[in-house]
């Protein structure tokens, strides 16, 4: 193994700053160049994940999950066998435990069709199986944006970025950092909708969001079944199968479905994000169209730039 790859990994320890405070709570924040600061992201919510689990989960969690995780193959299985049926494990960073994750996509790739399971957002899982490795852009790229042009601008900046890196690869745009209509209205112009294969939707109502889509599309004189919509809030398998039905001959759907894959035990998984916050010594926001996802932390105050959010 190359030395400087070593060297690339110990840097990363340079990032990470964690203590527990006077009343015993922990806190954790990233800081330093945005390339390394902000994979932390992954590894800081697995392991708070893996700790929450390892104390206050038990055997019979991991039953009940047992039967979950077999009605929703058969769900699958049975919805799948009268519409086409796409969705992704997004679960990566939420999943009860690393070995529980791995047992549910071991399942699901053994037996579900892969026209219906498609991928997951876990790259060591995708190595393992045999399977797509599938991830959208995130709203931290998004907020970064905010730092570099004028915060008005900074969608559009990232999306002509993005364009030009991937060259019509990797084509679902996320639309919510500065909220639907913002994006519909101030962003996405014609040349967008045609050079992006489709948007993700990741915070608001889903079946709003994809009227205000398919009306954008049909403005611009596009064909919305030649687009695609990732939805990839919060979802469950029945609202997934909800929004298929709703869409079905409209739009193209896929779905990403990350707590209630990796972390459906039958109990409340606690729900753990960072979230980028100050970038290159300025405060940058998210204004989500669903109350309590936003975010915007005063520089003076918070000086970090990933910081974990529990909700």
């Amino acid at each position: 193994v190359n030395p400087e790859y070593f060297f690339y990994l110990q840097l990363y320890s340079q990032y990470i700053h964690l203590s527990i405070d006077e009343d015993g709570k922990f806190n954790c924040y990233s800081e330093g160049p945005i390339d390394q600061a902000s994979l932390w992201e992954i590894y800081v919510l697995a392991i708070l994940q893996e700790i929450y689990s390892r104390a206050v989960l038990t055997n019979e969690n991991f039953i009940k999950g047992e039967e979950i995780l077999e009605n929703n193959i058969l769900k699958i299985k049975d919805y799948s066998h009268y519409r086409l049926f796409k969705y992704s494990d997004f679960s990566c960073r939420r999943a009860a435990s690393v070995k529980w994750l791995d047992h549910v996509i071991d399942r699901m790739k053994t037996e579900i069709n892969c026209t219906n399971f498609v991928g997951t957002s876990c790259v060591y899982y995708a190595f393992k199986y045999g399977i797509t490795p599938i991830g959208t852009m995130a709203h931290e790229l998004l907020e970064l944006g905010q730092a570099v042009v004028h915060p008005f601008d900074s969608q559009e900046f990232i999306l002509r970025k993005w364009s030009e890196v991937y060259k019509g690869d990797l084509g679902i745009a996320l639309t919510d950092t500065f909220g639907i209509d913002y994006f519909i209205n101030k962003v996405f112009n014609k040349g967008f909708a045609l050079q992006f294969t489709g948007v993700r939707h990741d915070s608001g109502n889903p079946f709003d969001f994809g009227e205000k889509i398919i009306e954008m599309y049909e403005i611009f004189g596009i064909n919305p079944l030649s687009k695609t919509i990732v939805f990839s809030d919060g979802l469950t398998f029945d609202l997934a199968f909800k929004l298929c039905d709703y869409f079905n001959e409209r739009i193209n759907v896929s779905f990403g479905i990350g707590t209630n894959i990796g972390n459906d035990l039958g109990v409340k998984a606690p729900q753990i994000v960072m979230k980028l916050v100050e970038a290159d010594g300025k405060p940058v926001a998210k204004i989500s169209d669903s109350p309590g996802k936003g975010m915007c932390m005063n520089i003076d105050i918070q000086p970090a730039i990933l910081v974990p959010q529990f909700s």
